[in-house]
């Protein structure tokens, strides 16, 4: 089984689907065996060898909230080999494959909310309705405060502190003639973002990749961004829509990837990232990520406290995953 993450959820009839193959032996393959929290990994096992990691209620119960010593026994459970058995996992980094591939860096852009965001940030707050719905406008005006209602301001850039940074981010990277995938989620964003990033640094198209963009346009997209023009180097931009684009994708083209909106989900975030770090990829990758500042709730405004989450999400993934 590939991309084996996508049976995480046992109840799904994905899941029971993959459980009921019968053979006498079984692999599953994932670059990211955790996504949301440690019962990802369970459901991995189960579906190929159930038994070792116990009942799910059990395992729930003990790593609901995971502490480092339950999460040591966890990676022992997984790595360690009893009796001089075959361990139940086996894990390779890119870099073991490869010695040789650039490194990582991670960067994080904060600027305060112009005017505008900060009033409809606010405006999002104080709405009635149910949490979900309220955090799901939050992280909207979070984004860009113009998309609330399909109403725009008059300089649709400015409105919006990760749209300002996005822009600076790009001009440097066009001042050192290297190219990025920008990740956003919303489609009505991606259309806009596209046609200013065309006008603005002068390019003749900026394609997008999303959920509607057809296979074979998905490769003639994918081939022109990765175009070999030897001897020659150039600025482009990519737009992805993170779930469309996050996988099967190889994008070494780009070495800057810009996360204009994020994913509640550090691995489908890491996903996106690895669309450029990947093997015959010569440049370090730079992995650049806008924030947006409330000036009155400062590291209480919303991207802080998503950031926040996914960083104590990829710690447990790491604290799992990692050598001991």
């Amino acid at each position: 089984f590939d991309e084996m993450q996508f049976v995480k959820n046992p109840r799904t009839q994905r899941a029971i689907a993959a459980k009921g193959v019968q053979a006498n032996f079984k692999i599953a393959l994932t670059g990211t065996p955790l996504e949301n929290r440690a019962q990802d990994l369970w459901a991995i096992v189960d579906s190929i060898a159930p038994g070792p990691l116990g009942a799910m209620s059990g395992f729930n119960r003990l790593f609901e909230k995971p502490g480092s010593e339950r999460l040591e026994r966890l990676r022992k459970a997984l790595f360690s080999a009893p009796n001089h058995a075959a361990p139940l996992c086996q894990r390779r980094t890119k870099k073991e494959a490869d010695p040789s591939i650039p490194g990582k860096v991670r960067r994080l852009h904060a600027r305060p909310m112009p005017r505008v965001q900060e009033m409809r940030y606010d405006e999002a707050r104080a709405k009635t309705g149910g949490i979900l719905q309220v955090l799901q406008h939050i992280r909207r005006v979070s984004a860009h405060p113009g998309l609330v209602e399909n109403e725009l301001t008059n300089d649709f850039i400015g409105a919006s502190a990760r749209t300002e940074m996005t822009m600076v981010i790009l001009r440097h990277i066009e001042s050192r003639d290297e190219r990025a995938l920008i990740f956003v989620e919303n489609r009505d964003l991606q259309s806009w973002m596209a046609e200013l990033i065309k006008v603005e640094f002068d390019l003749a198209e900026v394609m997008v990749i999303n959920g509607n963009t057809p296979i074979d346009d998905r490769r003639a997209i994918r081939q022109r961004f990765q175009r070999n023009r030897e001897g020659e180097r150039g600025f482009d931009v990519l737009l992805l829509g993170p779930r469309a684009a996050g996988t099967g994708l190889t994008l070494t083209a780009a070495n800057h990837v810009i996360h204009l909106t994020r994913w509640w989900n550090p691995a489908v975030e890491e996903q996106c990232n690895d669309r450029t770090h990947r093997i015959g990829q010569t440049k370090d990758v730079r992995i650049h990520i806008p924030i947006a500042i409330h000036p009155k709730l400062g590291p209480a405004s919303f991207d802080c406290l998503l950031h926040k989450l996914i960083t104590r999400k990829r710690q447990i993934a790491e604290d799992v995953l990692a050598a001991t």
